[in-house]
C-alpha cells in the first residue's frame, strides 16, 4: 500500500510515518522533520493552500491512502491551512479514488457540558481554531463522503517535545506557571493515536 501523509514532520505526522510499514511518501511546510524520521519516507515539500501543486503531488504519488495531518492552531495560516486546504485534499481523493483520512480535535465541541460528549453531538466552538476545524470536517465530508474523520484530543509523547510537554518542563524550571483550572480533556499518546489511524484505514 501506497500513503501519503501530509504534515508528516509534525508531532502526528512523525508517528504517522513510524506507523505505515509500506510505501511512505509525506509532506512538510517549512520544517522538515527530524533525521530518525526522514529515513523512513520520501519526502516532498507541499504548501496546501495552493490546490495545483497539491492535486499535482496526489496525482504523482497515486497513494491509496492520504492521511491528513496538517493544520495550524492560530495565526495568519488559521483559516486558509486549517478551514479551507482539507475539503480541497479531500475533493483531489476523491477524483483520484484513493483513501482519505481527516484529523480533526474534540475541540469542535465547547465544552460547556458536564457529561461526555459523543460524536453524534452538535458541534458548539467557542474559538477560532475550533471553529476553522469544523470548517474542515463539513468541507471533507461535502467533496467526500467517504472519507474518514478522526477526532482526537490532547497529544502526548513522541519524538519531539509537544507545547505540554513545554508546559511541564517551564513549571518545573520557573517553579510557578499558569495552567487551565477549568479543563477536563483526554489525552492520548501520539503513538496510540498513529496506531488507531491505522487500523481505521483499513476499514
Amino acid at each position: 500500500m501506497t500513503t501519503l501523509i501530509i504534515g508528516g514532520s509534525g508531532l502526528l505526522g512523525q508517528a504517522l510515518v513510524d506507523e505505515f510499514s509500506d510505501t511512505i511518501h509525506a509532506t512538510y511546510h517549512s520544517n522538515p522533520p527530524v533525521a530518525e524520521v526522514w529515513r523512513n519516507a520520501n519526502w516532498l515539500p507541499l504548501d496546501i493552500t495552493d490546490e495545483a501543486a497539491t492535486a499535482a503531488a496526489i496525482e504523482t504519488i497515486k497513494p491509496d491512502l492520504v492521511v491528513n495531518a496538517a493544520y495550524v492552531s492560530a495565526g495568519p495560516g488559521l483559516e486558509a491551512i486549517t478551514a479551507h486546504a482539507p475539503g480541497t485534499i479531500a475533493g483531489v481523493c476523491r477524483r483520484a479514488s484513493c483513501r482519505l483520512v481527516h484529523v480533526s480535535t474534540d475541540v469542535v465541541f465547547g465544552g460547556d457540558r458536564t457529561e461526555p460528549y459523543a460524536e453524534a453531538d452538535d458541534p458548539d466552538p467557542v474559538h477560532a481554531y475550533g471553529r476553522a476545524k469544523l470548517s474542515a470536517e463539513r468541507a471533507v465530508t461535502a467533496a467526500d463522503p467517504a472519507a474518514l474523520i478522526v477526532r482526537t484530543s490532547l497529544l502526548y509523547g513522541g519524538r519531539s517535545e509537544h507545547a505540554q510537554e513545554t508546559l511541564i518542563r517551564r513549571a518545573v524550571e520557573k517553579g510557578d506557571i499558569t495552567f487551565f483550572t477549568d479543563e477536563v480533556r483526554c489525552p492520548i499518546a501520539v503513538t496510540d493515536l498513529a496506531g488507531a489511524i491505522r487500523q481505521l484505514s483499513n476499514y
